[in-house]
């Protein structure tokens, strides 16, 4: 992801909160939170609809972020 050239100057300085409808495996939130950043906006933090469960999970319950669940760290 990028955010496109003409745009930049919108998000500079910004403060931000990234909206994904599903979490699977944080690869899109960490994304975008990085191509965000390197456009100078500011990621306050991210809001989703739905989590599923880990691939390796063996049907436990993965902690979402209300118990306490981290995303991952944006890629540099």
């Amino acid at each position: 992801m990028k955010v496109p050239g003409r745009q930049r100057a919108r998000v500079a300085g910004r403060r931000c909160i990234i909206v994904d409808d599903v979490l699977t495996t944080g690869a899109t939130l960490a994304e975008a939170a990085r191509a965000l950043h390197l456009s100078g906006a500011v990621v306050m933090g991210a809001v989703v609809l739905a989590a599923t469960r880990p691939p390796d999970s063996a049907g436990g319950e993965s902690p979402g972020p209300e118990a306490g669940g981290k995303l991952p760290a944006p890629k540099k």
